[in-house]
C-alpha cells in the first residue's frame, strides 16, 4: 500500500471523525492509558457564569474561575478547584468563594496554582476603597481549600482594581492592580508577595513600567516562573498607539526586584494589543497579540516567543502565527508556555462546521532554540457559534486546560472546560505532519472545510508528493 494512499486515509479520518476521535486514535500508539481529551462535569453552573476564560494548572489540580457566580451575591464570584483521579481523569470540582464575599466583587476574574496554593483575584472587592480590590489565598489540607490570607497592597485605593491578573510560583505570587495610579494616570502595576509561612505572606514588593505612562494598563497579564516574572502592558505605545508592550523582572533579592526589561514585538504596529496576554517558564516567555494584522486581514492576532538569552536579557523573539487564520480571529487572545510546548487561543476563530467565534486553540513544539514547529488545532467537537473556545489556556506537565466562556452547557454562556493530554500528541510520526494544509491545493482546500485538526504534509519524497 502507497503511502499516499495511507496519507489519504489518514487526512478522510480527520475529516469524518474529528478532532477528538483522532486524537484518541494517537492515544492507543502509546504507553499512555488515559482519556487525551476530557470534559470534566461541573454541576450548579447558570446562565452567564462564564466558566472557562480564567484558569490555571498545576500538578494534579486545575483551578477556574466563575466571576459572575451569584451563589454569595450578584456576581460576587466563585472558583472551582479539580483534582486528578487518574490519567486525565478529574473529579466534580469543589467550589470556593472568598469567607467576606460581596455583591459585584468578581471573585474568580483570575485564577492561579502551585501545589498546594491557590490564589485568586476579586478586582471589585471594596475593603478599603470602592473598587480597590482583592486577592484571596486557598491552601490545601487536610479538609479541603481553606482559605488563609486575603493580599492587599499598602497602598490600597479607589479603582485600584487589584487582582485583576494573578500567577503564583514556588513561595511568590504576583497580583496586579490594572489602573493603580502610583505613577501616574491609570498606567498600573503589580505586587509580588513572598511566602513567609504556612499561612503567611509578606507585605508585597511593587512592580512598576519605567516609562510607564497615561493608560498603558500595565498589569492586564502577569505571569512568574522561578526568579522571573512578567507584565502585560498592552496600551503601550512603542510601536505606535495601543501597539503594546511586557516588563519581565527578575528577582535579585529575598524580595526584591530588577526595574525590568522591556520586550516588544519586532515587527509590532498600532492597535497590536501586544502584551495582552503573557507566559512564562523556564527560560521562555510567550506575548499574545491579539490586535495583529497580517497580509491585509484585521485583528487576525499573532503570538511572540522570547528565549532568555543571559540574567534578564532577552532575545527579539520569534514569531508564531495560526497556519489558518483569518480576520478577527484574536489569535494570541490567551496564552501558555511549558516546557517544550507553548498553546494560543484565538476565540474569534470561525470554524466552517461549528460557525462564527465558536473558536480554536493552537499547540506548538519547539524544535531548536527558539524555533517552533507548525501546529496541532483543536476545536470543541461538540461546540457551535459563539462558544469562543480558546478564551483561557493553562499548561503543565502533559495536561493543557482549554476554557470556552460563552459555551451553553448548562445555559447561555455558563462556559466550559477541555483538559488535552498534549505529550501524548507525536509531533514526528512517519505518517504525518502537524502543519497547516498549505499544499498541495486541494488540501488547502479540504482544510478549509473540515477546520478540525491540522494534518497535511506526509514525510514523503517530492515525487510522492505529486502523486496524491
Amino acid at each position: 500500500m502507497s503511502k499516499s494512499f495511507l496519507f489519504g486515509l489518514l487526512i478522510l479520518n480527520v475529516v469524518l471523525t474529528g478532532c477528538d476521535n483522532f486524537l484518541q486514535m494517537l492515544g492507543s500508539q502509546s504507553e499512555y492509558h488515559g482519556s487525551i481529551s476530557a470534559s470534566p462535569t461541573i454541576s450548579g453552573l447558570s446562565a452567564d457564569d462564564q466558566l472557562g476564560k480564567a484558569v490555571s494548572i498545576s500538578g494534579n489540580h486545575f483551578i477556574a474561575g466563575v466571576s459572575r457566580d451569584a451563589s454569595k451575591g450578584y456576581k460576587a464570584g466563585a472558583a472551582y478547584i479539580f483534582s486528578s483521579t487518574g490519567p486525565n481523569t478529574w473529579d466534580t470540582g469543589t467550589k470556593i468563594v472568598a469567607p467576606d464575599a460581596e455583591a459585584e466583587d468578581y471573585f474568580g476574574h483570575s485564577v492561579a496554582i502551585f501545589g498546594d496554593y491557590a490564589i485568586v483575584g476579586a478586582y471589585l472587592e471594596d475593603d478599603d476603597a470602592p473598587n480597590s480590590g482583592a486577592a484571596y489565598v486557598f491552601r490545601k489540607t487536610a479538609s479541603g481549600w481553606d482559605s488563609i490570607t486575603k493580599l492587599k497592597p499598602q497602598n490600597a485605593a479607589i479603582n485600584d482594581n487589584f487582582g485583576w491578573s494573578v500567577a503564583i510560583s514556588g513561595d511568590y505570587a504576583i497580583v496586579s492592580a490594572l489602573t493603580n495610579i502610583d505613577t501616574g494616570t491609570s498606567p498600573g502595576s503589580a505586587y509580588i508577595f513572598r511566602r513567609t509561612g504556612p499561612n503567611s505572606w509578606d507585605e508585597g514588593f511593587e512592580v512598576t513600567a519605567p516609562d510607564g505612562a497615561e493608560f498603558d494598563f500595565f498589569g492586564n497579564a502577569v505571569s512568574i516562573s522561578g526568579n522571573y516574572a512578567i507584565v502585560g502592558s498592552f496600551f503601550d505605545t512603542p510601536n505606535g498607539p495601543r501597539s503594546g508592550s511586557a516588563y519581565i523582572f527578575q528577582r535579585i533579592g529575598e524580595n526584591t526586584w530588577d526595574s525590568g526589561t522591556k520586550v516588544v514585538a519586532p515587527d509590532g504596529g498600532a492597535k497590536d494589543h501586544f502584551g495582552y496576554s503573557v507566559s512564562i517558564s523556564g527560560n521562555y516567555a510567550i506575548v499574545g497579540a491579539l490586535g495583529y494584522d497580517d497580509e491585509g486581514m484585521e485583528d487576525i492576532g499573532a503570538a511572540y516567543v522570547f528565549h532568555r538569552i543571559g540574567p534578564n536579557s532577552w532575545d527579539a523573539g520569534t514569531r508564531i502565527l495560526a497556519p489558518n487564520g483569518a480576520e478577527d480571529d484574536n489569535f494570541g487572545y490567551s496564552v501558555s508556555i511549558f516546557g517544550n510546548y507553548a498553546m494560543v487561543g484565538a476565540h474569534g476563530h470561525d470554524d466552517f462546521e461549528l460557525g462564527v467565534d465558536s473558536g480554536s486553540a493552537y499547540l506548538f513544539v519547539r524544535t531548536g532554540t527558539n524555533s517552533w514547529d507548525t501546529s496541532i488545532q483543536c476545536v470543541q467537537v461538540d461546540g457551535s457559534a459563539g462558544d469562543g473556545f480558546g478564551a483561557g489556556l493553562a499548561m503543565t506537565d502533559n495536561y493543557a486546560i482549554i476554557g470556552a466562556d460563552h459555551a451553553d452547557d448548562g445555559g447561555v454562556d455558563s462556559g466550559t472546560l477541555r483538559v488535552l493530554a498534549y505529550e501524548q500528541i507525536d509531533f514526528g510520526d512517519s505518517l504525518y505532519r502537524t502543519a497547516y494544509a498549505g499544499r498541495p491545493p486541494f488540501l488547502r482546500d479540504l482544510w478549509r472545510q473540515s477546520s478540525r485538526i491540522l494534518v497535511v504534509e506526509a514525510k514523503m519524497s517530492a515525487s510522492e508528493s505529486r502523486k496524491i
